[in-house]
C-alpha cells in the first residue's frame, strides 16, 4: 500500500484576495492591527467601493491587550444559583 497522507498548507489569503481584485494586508503583531485597520477602512479616493482583506496573524490575547478590550473569555467565579 502506498502513502496516502496529504501535506496541507494554509493558503496565501493575501494572494487570493489580490486575484479577486481586493486590496490586502497581513498583520503579524498586535501593535500593527489598529493602523492597518485604519488604512483598510479609509474611503476610496475615487468614491468607489473598496474591498480590503485584513489577515490578522497574531494572538487574540495580544490584540485584546493592545485595544484594551474586554476579556473574550471571562471566568465566572459565581456559583450557579
Amino acid at each position: 500500500a502506498g502513502d496516502c497522507a496529504t501535506d496541507l498548507h494554509n493558503p496565501d489569503l493575501a494572494a487570493w484576495a489580490g486575484a479577486f481584485g481586493f486590496e490586502s494586508a497581513t498583520v503579524t503583531t498586535a501593535c500593527d492591527v489598529r493602523p492597518t485597520l485604519r488604512r483598510a477602512l479609509q474611503p476610496d479616493p475615487e468614491g468607489g467601493a473598496r474591498r480590503v482583506l485584513v489577515r490578522i496573524m497574531t494572538s487574540l490575547t495580544a490584540v485584546h491587550a493592545n485595544f484594551d478590550l474586554p476579556d473574550p473569555y471571562p471566568i465566572d467565579d459565581e456559583e450557579p444559583g
